[in-house]
């Protein structure tokens, strides 16, 4: 309905929309009723956009009494929901929670995080409390059953805090599961700043007997994986297992794997790569007080380990946890019945530490086809025990070159032949020893692998290759020091950014 009125002498016009009654002078009413429903659509069209904006970010807290809805901290979620939506975070305050699984379906390329609430981090001000970042939130397992997670403790582990203050800890309360698991063929999934575990911190690994590993990848070749500051530990099986052909890439760097055991078929290892894994990067890990066939194995029947990059790690014993390996890289082609005939080629094994193994400080490639594998720059130290230094160190393949590695109180097999720019061996009734027995490191006995003294000089490599675990440039000094850290005096490096990615 139009009216004319006067206003001040101006001639007007009412315009009525239901209740919603506006004057405007000199408007015609058609037109006025078609500007204000245009308004009204878009106060609506905004309205929406900004519920949309706010329903990406979710709070969950455990024992929270709210309405539940995750719209903030005083009506968070007491604990994930059975559905997620794409592209939204999932605060997460401390507290225990449930094992989960997560399989919501994909949306193109739309991830969910998951991420451990924290003083500087929380999504939303309303209703917070101190108190529910400042400790961790634990669960009893979790999978990943589809593509495009992310799972970030964001606190904790790496150099610094190799086993402290991550924000999320997984691990069943009776070691009855595996802790992690990868279900079918996995797509963009990165898991950082995580204390995973089949047990709790135990003195001995008698104490561990239910078989079980702290990641499986099931079924199904899986790419875009990463791991970043986590701590995999005390597993009476693997660190990680992988149990069918990876396409990759997949990265584990700045971690911490430690104390697996096994016995007979009961298989150990850090890493058990079974039937296959290419596009792999094992970088600034340490590798500690593992049992089994190697740190990082090779094993099935057909399958293949290509284009391999181990670079800054340091593999060690403590000699305490009674546990032995048969290799620090083993990939094994073995010509049985059945035949066991795993491919390798495109290795690059670069400045590792390998310290105080027990067992077999070797690393092998045997397969007859294997091409282009090159080991540089790696420094073993201390692996000469027991009255017949049964403790042996070598590199072998036909498809191996190595060099510039260095040997110190070490003991190798009589037919080993060091690379052209490596130390020199001597017979020592058994067996060849190292010629040089110095002591590089600060007190490796106690988790410090600084060198205490320069090395010498390696051969130059590029980058990403060219900085420690530090971020320490190698070679600053003039010289390109051999093992995991590059030598910096009496300094102690800083630890490397928390969110560092390095792009290669």
């Amino acid at each position: 309905m139009k009216k004319k009125y006067g206003i001040s002498g101006f001639l007007g016009y009412k315009a009525e929309i239901g209740n919603l009654v506006i004057i405007h002078p000199g408007f015609n009413g058609l037109l006025m009723k078609v500007m204000l429903i245009s308004m009204l659509v878009l106060v609506v069209l905004l309205a929406s956009v900004f519920d949309v904006q706010a329903q990406t970010v979710y709070c969950v807290r455990a024992g929270a009494t709210g309405t539940n809805n995750g719209s903030d901290w005083n009506n968070a979620f007491s604990t994930l929901p059975a559905t997620l939506v794409r592209g939204a975070t999932y605060y997460i305050a401390d507290g225990k929670y449930a094992a989960y699984k997560f399989d919501d379906s994909v949306s193109g390329t739309s991830v969910i995080t998951i991420k451990k609430a924290t003083a500087s981090d929380h999504g939303t001000e309303i209703g917070w409390d101190s108190s529910y970042g400042d400790g961790k939130a634990t669960f009893e397992a979790i999978t990943f059953a589809t593509d495009d997670w992310v799972f970030d403790g964001v606190t904790g582990g790496g150099p610094g805090s190799w086993m402290s203050g991550h924000g999320f800890e997984v691990g069943p309360t009776n070691g009855a599961s595996d802790v992690i698991t990868l279900s079918g063929a996995r797509d963009n999934i990165t898991i950082r700043h995580v204390d995973a575990h089949v047990y709790p911190i135990v003195k001995s690994k008698e104490e561990m007997t239910i078989f079980k590993s702290v990641l499986r990848g099931t079924t199904g070749s899986c790419s875009n994986i990463t791991f970043s500051y986590v701590w995999f530990h005390h597993a009476f099986g693997c660190g990680f297992h992988i149990s069918q052909q990876w396409s990759g890439p997949a990265v584990l760097e700045y971690s911490y794997i430690s104390h697996t055991a096994g016995m007979g078929n009961q298989h150990a290892s850090a890493m058990s790569i079974y039937e296959g894994a290419d596009n792999f990067t094992v970088r600034y890990n340490i590798f500690y007080d593992i049992q089994g066939t190697a740190f990082i194995a090779g094993l099935g029947y057909s399958s293949h380990l290509n284009n391999w990059e181990v670079y800054g790690n340091v593999f060690t014993h403590s000699g305490t946890f009674n546990v032995v390996v048969s290799a620090v890289i083993g990939v094994y082609y073995i010509e049985s019945t059945p035949p066991r005939l795993i491919r390798s080629n495109n290795w690059k094994v670069y400045n590792n530490s390998i310290i105080n193994v027990k067992g077999y400080a070797r690393m092998t490639w045997p397969d007859p086809e294997g091409t282009n594998i090159f080991v540089y720059n790696n420094l073993f130290d201390g692996n000469r025990t027991g009255p017949e230094y049964v403790n042996t160190v070598y590199i072998s393949g036909p498809g191996v070159t190595w060099d510039y590695n260095w040997y110190t109180r070490t003991a190798h097999p009589r037919a080993y032949k060091p690379g052209p720019h490596e130390n020199a061996l001597y017979y020592g009734g058994y067996c060849n020893l190292s010629v040089d027995t110095t002591n590089y490191f600060v007190n490796w006995q106690n988790g410090d692998y600084r060198l205490s003294k320069a090395t010498s000089t390696g051969k130059a490599l590029p980058s990403p290759c060219n900085h420690d675990m530090y971020s320490r440039m190698r070679g600053k000094d003039g010289v390109w020091d051999r093992g995991a850290l590059e030598f910096s005096g009496s300094e102690f490096p800083p630890n490397p950014p928390k969110q560092l990615r390095i792009i290669q």
